[in-house]
């Protein structure tokens, strides 16, 4: 592999750009955009709040219909902190993100996201999963993906049909945390950012263009588009760099030369 000639770099080398983990916002509390239906899901345990009050997540859609009451929001599981403000009386079913249940397993309080909190009295609780004839399922990688455009749209349900906002212009990094395929050619078409914010597949992928240089020493590793390795750095030097992505958590940036990868903790990046 040949070294790449190039002008004056920075005093200092920059350590690979550090994965960001984006959000979409400030969420706000809103009506649940999929009707329920009644299959039962899991719930994941997580970390007690107190001596008596475990939260739980809730994975599967499930619902919770308030019945078009002012309900009072908390900024507390124990709802000792109210916020001032109440639920919207024009809408009657919400999306939790966790339940807050007493030592006895009873739930106390719901989480709607961001820490907005209602009573569980008083509201009828529906388990299920998003209405869809696609095929919803937990994204299992590690690996974030990066938005292509300047307005990706976000959307309510995995079908892409209610638009409900754009992505933030100033992050192209996403962590995913679920998919949605087509059942019979197994085909991902969107990706859940998290609370149902639904992106098309191909407004996001798996690599982003990068511009700029990498310090590297002979003998690393040469990576594959599929992590294997398939060779070595022939020579210490500089090498141009012309996308970055993840394999398995781990970042890794394309050279221009032979359009293969290196581990971005194996040398030193200069951006361009």
């Amino acid at each position: 592999m040949k070294k790449v000639q190039f002008g004056l770099l920075a005093a200092t080398a920059l350590l690979a750009v550090s994965p960001v983990v984006a959000v979409l916002g400030t969420p706000t509390v809103h009506a649940a955009a999929i009707p329920p239906i009644t299959t039962p899901g899991p719930e994941v345990p997580t970390k007690p709040i107190t001596d008596s009050y475990t939260l739980v997540d809730y994975t599967d859609g499930t619902t919770v219909d308030t019945h078009k009451q002012a309900v009072t929001i908390y900024q507390d599981p124990k709802m000792t902190r109210d916020t001032g403000k109440k639920l919207s009386t024009t809408q009657a079913i919400w999306t939790p993100t966790q339940v807050a249940r007493d030592s006895n397993g009873v739930a106390v309080s719901y989480n709607l996201g961001d820490n907005q909190w209602i009573a569980a009295s008083g509201v009828t609780v529906i388990k299920g999963t998003p209405d869809t004839d696609l095929t919803v399922a937990k994204y299992t990688s590690n690996d974030p993906l990066y938005s292509i455009g300047s307005a990706v749209t976000v959307y309510s349900d995995p079908d892409t049909t209610k638009a409900s906002g754009t992505l933030a212009t100033g992050v192209t990094e996403w962590q995913v945390n679920r998919t949605a395929a087509d059942p019979k050619t197994g085909t991902i078409v969107a990706y859940d950012l998290g609370k149902n914010q639904w992106v098309k597949a191909k407004d996001l992928s798996a690599q982003k263009a990068l511009s700029g240089t990498f310090n590297v020493n002979a003998g690393t590793p040469l990576l594959a588009d599929d992590g294997s390795q398939v060779d070595t750095i022939a020579t210490s030097g500089s090498y141009q760099v012309i996308a970055v992505s993840y394999f398995d958590g781990q970042q890794v940036l394309k050279l221009a030369e032979n359009n293969q990868w290196v581990q971005a903790t194996k040398g030193a990046f200069y951006p361009a």
